[in-house]
């Protein structure tokens, strides 16, 4: 249950995560657990411009950990950013097939509009 808390107040408020942290032992160590980083909120995580790094850091450990929303997010700048065709769709199926309801949907625009995948 604390994982799910701290994962949540992170999301929309890194300072808070790292103020957090620092005086409170339980939260150091989930701070530091592979499971925060794996079902972190990262969707809504955009609107921190001054911790540039840290939010970097944060968000390729969630990626490293398998996180869902992290390999959405990475997959949706491989695809449209580096123009990754390949490598950034795969990633959109794997996170819409790992539970992200907008990378199925996300997945399935180009086929409706293109009848890319013959499906």
């Amino acid at each position: 249950m604390l994982h799910k808390i701290f994962s949540k107040a992170a999301a929309n408020h890194l300072q808070d995560f790292g103020s957090a942290r620092v005086p409170l032992l339980a939260f150091n160590q989930i701070g530091r657990e592979e499971y925060f980083y794996k079902f972190a909120e990262l969707l809504h995580f955009n609107d921190w411009i001054d911790e540039v790094n840290a939010v970097r850091i944060y968000m390729l450990k969630c990626y490293q950990a398998g996180n869902p929303q992290a390999i959405y997010m990475r997959g949706m700048y491989e695809y449209f950013v580096l123009h990754l065709l390949v490598q950034g769709r795969e990633k959109i199926r794997l996170a819409g097939e790992r539970g992200i309801l907008l990378a199925k949907y996300v997945d399935d625009m180009p086929n409706l509009a293109f009848s890319v995948d013959n499906r």
